[in-house]
């Protein structure tokens, strides 16, 4: 005789509903890890974006003659869920509403958010993470990142930490960005 016993097709889909069962119990933990993951590479896209928009050396037409700008991204911990890539026209490092053109703006999609922004966690044995804005700003043609005045001036720092979270907080990825130009995700 061929075939299955009653009892050998109960134990079979027990022992398959047990495993979908912890499957779907790990799968919001999960899921928030893979946004987590999803939403720091975009931030570092992000940035090697306005790295490369200032290597390419892009043009942007302001009405006058065709300029050549470096490029930068801004952050805010009061806009947790966007942030822009920006032209720096008047060349001062950081983003002017009256004088900068935004190039494009990022919404994060998923519940991720940026929650704190820190200058020199990486190198200074006091880092300031107290910072409610930021503008990296990568100068052509050497693209290497320029920070604000208020980084320069604390104490040295060479690094800043963009820290990303999800909505209950047992997670945290930070996107740390070196003056050189260099972008890791931890």
């Amino acid at each position: 005789m061929r075939g299955f016993t009653l009892i050998e097709l109960l134990v079979t889909i027990t022992i398959f509903g047990i495993i979908a069962s912890l499957a779907l119990a790990s799968y919001p933990q999960f899921s928030q890890r893979a946004a987590l993951t999803k939403t720091a590479q975009e931030i570092a896209m992000a940035l090697r974006k306005a790295q490369s928009l200032s290597l390419g050396v892009r043009g942007v037409e302001t009405g006058g003659p065709l300029q050549f700008p470096s490029y930068g991204v801004q952050f805010q911990t009061a806009s947790p869920r966007q942030f822009f890539i920006f032209a720096d026209l008047n060349g001062n490092n950081q983003h002017d509403v009256a004088s900068d053109v935004v190039v494009e703006t990022f919404f994060v999609e998923s519940t991720p958010s940026i929650f704190m922004i820190c200058a020199g966690e990486e190198t200074l044995s006091n880092p300031d993470c107290s910072l409610p804005a930021i503008d990296i700003v990568y100068s052509r043609p050497q693209a290497s990142s320029q920070f604000p005045v208020v980084i320069l001036g604390a104490a040295g720092a060479v690094d800043v930490e963009i820290k990303v979270r999800n909505p209950s907080g047992t997670a945290i990825k930070t996107i740390v960005v070196w003056a050189t130009g260099q972008v890791a995700v931890r």
